[in-house]
This record gives structure tokens, sequence and C-alpha cells, in this order.
């Protein structure tokens, strides 16, 4: 029982399977509260509307899946399909407008739900 999974011939422990998972679920966190933070009005000066912010994550998501895709020698523009593409960015949208409509506690509870 000391292994997890199996790729090939190595084995990967159970260890570096629950860092990242906690990583992961520490930068989910980390988006969240940065999300919440950008599109409060009382947060800075001019807080993003949540059409602009979400513009500008489906944009920098796109720019960096691009230079992963190019450097890894694949063609980055054959890549992955518009029905994905568009189902992430309705979620995105939906989070982004939930974001400012929903309470915390509101949001966590649909989350929650949700997955």
């Amino acid at each position: 029982m000391h292994k997890v999974a199996e790729h090939g011939d190595s084995v990967v422990s159970p260890w570096l399977v629950a860092a990242l998972t906690i990583l992961v679920m520490t930068l989910f966190a980390a988006n969240s509260l940065l999300c919440r933070f950008a599109l409060a009005p009382g947060a800075s000066l001019q807080p993003l509307d949540p059409a602009v912010y979400t513009a500008l994550r489906a944009i920098s998501a796109a720019a960096m899946l691009w230079l992963i895709q190019a450097w890894r020698g694949g063609n980055a523009l054959r890549a992955g399909s518009w029905s994905a593409a568009l189902a992430l960015f309705g979620y995105m949208a939906c989070f982004s407008w939930a974001y400012v409509r929903l309470s915390a506690v509101a949001g966590a509870l649909v989350i929650a739900v949700a997955v």
C-alpha cells in the first residue's frame, strides 16, 4: 500500500500526491481571493467590471496555454476544442458575475453543491 498510481515503471508517492493536492487547493483559494479583490467596489479606486475581468482571464489563460503547447513542440492552434473553450468561458463569466452578486458563504455553498 505504498504506491498510489503507476505510470510506466515509475511509482507516485502518496506524499507527492498529498503535497500537490494541498498546493492546488491553496492556489484555488488564492484565485478566489484575488478575484474578489479585483471585483470589489471598495478594494481599489476603479474595480474591474466582471466582463473585463473575465476577458483578461481568458486572454491570459489562452496565452499561457499557447506558450506551454508551443514549448512542448505541438501545434498550439490545433490543440483543444472550441466547445471546451466556450464551456470554460461560460464558467469564468458565471464566476465573475457571482463574485459581484453573491456573498462568500453563498458562493462557497454553490461550489460545494456543484462539485
